[in-house]
């Protein structure tokens, strides 16, 4: 993630000295850590390639040598998504503080089925009074409990990092986890907590719709199975203008 790719994708723009003092800092602190991130991976290369047979072993390193230096570009990006945020008045910091969490912590904040049926029934032909009234309800019920819900899942996450050394730390000690094992538990409980808002919501959505109605909505699409895209998903900066 790249902070000022976030300023420019909110539209958040601040042409002052301290504003651009602050930017400067900010690329040459990230530069640091890009390079040592380089030089870690690269001495991990060349270890991997003199101990082939210890391939496994070397990975394992890896994960923890590169989970570190990922904990520190976390902590640069956070800290100065703080301090441009203080320079902001509230419509920018607004704007910005949505699209950094989308694109810091992607498998919370993405948009999810019940939104999108919400969306998609909320434009339905032939509504009738109490039906737009709930659809509305609903849409200010989601956007009510989520925040609470997806703070506390971004808190679970980012706790889960420092204790496991990092993002690598943390998709290991999740893939090492045994049934009954408490490791991660805070997380699985937050998700947990907010999909069963999401499926509070969406069955009291398909209560107030015909079902002629409910064949208009969008079908849910299949869950994304690569282990990876719990851990960087798909924001904006991957996609293609």
């Amino acid at each position: 993630m790249d902070v000022i790719s976030v300023l420019t994708r909110s539209g958040t723009s601040i042409d002052t000295p301290e504003f651009k003092e602050v930017l400067s800092q900010y690329e040459t602190a990230m530069d640091t850590q890009l390079k040592e991130w380089e030089t870690k991976a690269s001495a991990i290369e060349d270890d991997m390639k003199k101990n082939p047979d210890n391939a496994m072993q070397a990975q394992m390193k890896a994960m923890e040598d590169l989970g570190g230096v990922s904990k520190q570009i976390r902590d640069v990006n956070k800290d100065f998504a703080g301090r441009v945020t203080g320079m902001m008045n509230d419509e920018q910091k607004s704007k910005f503080e949505v699209a950094f969490n989308e694109r810091a912590y992607p498998k919370v904040y993405k948009k999810v089925y019940v939104q999108e049926k919400l969306e998609a029934a909320a434009k339905l032909d032939g509504l009738d009074t109490t039906q737009k009234e709930t659809i509305g309800s609903l849409q200010d019920q989601w956007r009510r409990e989520s925040k609470p819900l997806n703070a506390a899942w971004t808190q679970a996450i980012t706790a889960e990092e420092d204790e496991s050394g990092g993002m690598f730390g943390s998709m290991m000690k999740r893939w090492g986890q045994q049934e009954g094992d408490k490791k991660g538990a805070n997380v699985k409980e937050a998700r947990e907590a907010r999909k069963a808002l999401e499926d509070r919501i969406s069955k009291r959505l398909d209560e107030v719709l015909s079902p002629q109605q409910k064949e208009k909505l969008p079908k849910k699409k299949p869950g994304n199975m690569d282990p990876w895209a719990d851990m960087f998903g798909s924001g904006p900066e991957d996609e293609e203008e």
